[in-house]
């Protein structure tokens, strides 16, 4: 799709991991916005850095990990909207593989866990035709059906629930907002091709009312 919604997706997934966080029963264990400990270390390793607590990590850190370790690797960029939304939210809470392994299964495709130009293109397709809205409905159900399948459900199972139902809706919504942005462009665009300069120089008519 060759366009970056980013930012936007990225407000609503902070918006949802919250701040500084080590639940006991949480296996991801110390997290910060969401960014676990685990993560943090091979990030910072990664640029020659010592590793610190991820409780002090800078904003513009976690940004960098969350474009590179998940929106990145679902090639966010080039899904449509909305559909980048559930996939990439899914990736940051459940890992990248799964997300897209979800994605394959709502498009009918072959499930591999490996997003490549076949996934992409048949992503972009729905949303060409009008079915993105169902294939996000796809991929929620999907993942709302994994999580209550997890051990930690009774912990975590509401927070988890209030945050797909918010997600699936701002996704409906980015979907909606680009299929009838397309659609406006398609009648712009059939509009000009069917303007005349000619007509522009034929003189006006005289106004007729319902008495002549």
């Amino acid at each position: 799709m060759a366009r970056d919604n980013f930012e936007a997706c990225m407000a609503i997934v902070a918006h949802h991991e919250g701040g500084w966080s080590n639940h006991p029963s949480d296996p991801g264990g110390a997290t910060m916005c969401g960014v676990t400990q685990r993560v943090y270390d091979e990030f910072r390793r990664r640029g020659g850095q010592t590793p610190k607590s991820v409780k002090f990590s800078t904003e513009a850190e976690r940004g960098a990990i969350y474009r590179e370790q998940y929106w990145d690797k679902i090639r966010g960029d080039e899904l449509p909207a909305g559909l980048d939304l559930v996939v990439f939210d899914y990736a940051v809470n459940s890992g990248p593989p799964r997300a897209v392994k979800a994605l394959q299964a709502a498009l009918g495709l072959k499930i591999d866990g490996q997003l490549g130009m076949l996934t992409v293109r048949a992503a972009q397709e729905a949303a060409a035709t009008g079915h993105s809205r169902v294939v996000i409905d796809k991929i929620m159900d999907s993942r709302d059906a994994f999580l209550r399948g997890l051990g930690t459900f009774g912990v975590f199972g509401v927070g988890w629930m209030r945050r797909t139902k918010d997600v699936r809706f701002r996704a409906q919504v980015m979907a909606t907002k680009e299929r009838r942005d397309e659609k406006s462009l398609v009648m712009r665009a059939a509009d000009a091709s069917a303007f005349n300069p000619d007509e522009m120089s034929t003189p006006p008519q005289p106004a007729r009312t319902a008495r002549q």
